[in-house]
């Protein structure tokens, strides 16, 4: 076959890269089926597909193939000889492993949405939705599988419930974790900076067990990332007044919900961790972070995460930027878009 210049179709560069193997091309009766799975890789560009046209060109299933894909399959294969890219996954109906789809499973699997799970998809989406709408550059694949309904957000149910989440995608499919497409963010719930997160553990064990990736936020929670010249806007509330004359460090571990919940006293007996972290701060100031945000909103899981649709790209930053990874929320969309 005539094989067209590099960029006649302009096609969108994307990180993922399905390699189609030459088994698929023996049994015509797979015609149908392969022209479904290379319609569906190639729509809207969704994937980058690789199939080795001098070993398969001469097979009767290629040859049957629409001339507008096997144009399509030429350039992605003068693309992948010259940038060697690595491939992803693989489609074969005779050598399998976690990243080899059948033909059958192939149409299954490359079908299914990628999933967000979030503790709360429906309040934590705020925090998610003002990263990708700030970093456009970095988010720019997710807003595409956000737009064409490739991408949803799923409701983890809380740390605990994500791993019942997760075994049932898998007995969706068999118990087989290679159809998992997923990634899990969520809070750490860290009261103070602590290495490793024990709060965390068993669901981080369950994660790279399944070979699911995930990203524990530095910060306390998802609301600690809301920028201060946001939070200032809020009231003339004691407890913001002394919250924003905080450390950033400090900062990061308040419950901006609930607050200390004790007074000084309390705090060091029942909480020594938490009081040594605070040390530095006055019995008055402890006094004003004792009772948080909670009583300012009718619904404060609900309507405190609205907040971040006021969020900048400046006030992300800043409010990370003493972070240990002060690139953090960028890292985490680098990550989701690699696995797109």
């Amino acid at each position: 076959m005539k094989l067209l210049p590099l960029g006649q179709h302009n096609l969108q560069i994307l990180h993922m890269l399905i390699e189609i193997q030459r088994d698929i091309f023996n049994d015509i009766e797979d015609q149908e089926k392969l022209r479904k799975l290379i319609l569906d890789l190639g729509y809207k560009h969704r994937y980058d597909y690789y199939i080795d046209i001098p070993v398969v060109e001469h097979s009767e299933l290629f040859r049957n193939l629409y001339e507008s894909n096997k144009e399509v399959i030429g350039e992605y294969f003068i693309r992948q000889t010259t940038e060697n890219n690595k491939i992803n996954y693989s489609v074969s109906n005779t050598n399998q492993s976690n990243t080899t789809f059948s033909l059958d499973e192939s149409i299954i699997f490359f079908n299914q949405p990628f999933q967000i799970i979030l503790e709360n998809s429906s309040n934590d989406c705020y925090f998610l939705n003002a990263m990708i709408n700030n970093f456009k550059k970095v988010a720019k694949k997710i807003r595409i599988f956000k737009r064409e309904h490739w991408l949803r957000y799923e409701m983890g149910g809380g740390a605990d419930n994500i791993i019942n989440f997760i075994e049932a995608e898998k007995n969706n499919h068999g118990g087989q974790t290679k159809f998992l497409k997923c990634y899990v963010l969520i809070d750490s719930d860290l009261e103070y900076p602590l290495t490793p997160n024990p709060k965390r553990k068993k669901l981080e064990e369950y994660l790279e067990k399944n070979k699911v990736r995930y990203h524990i936020l530095e910060k306390r929670e998802m609301e600690n990332y809301l920028p201060d010249q946001i939070v200032e806007k809020v009231s003339g509330d004691e407890f913001i007044k002394t919250y924003l004359g905080l450390s950033q460090p400090q900062k990061d571990y308040i419950d901006l919900e609930n607050g200390f919940q004790y007074n000084r006293m309390s705090l060091e007996k029942r909480k020594p961790e938490i009081f040594k972290y605070y040390q530095s701060l006055s019995d008055v100031e402890i006094e004003k972070l004792r009772h948080g945000l909670k009583h300012l909103f009718k619904n404060f899981k609900v309507e405190f995460p609205k907040l971040f649709e006021e969020a900048t790209q400046e006030g992300l930053l800043q409010i990370t930027k003493n972070q240990n990874d002060p690139e953090e929320l960028q890292n985490i969309l680098k990550d989701i878009n690699s696995l797109l």
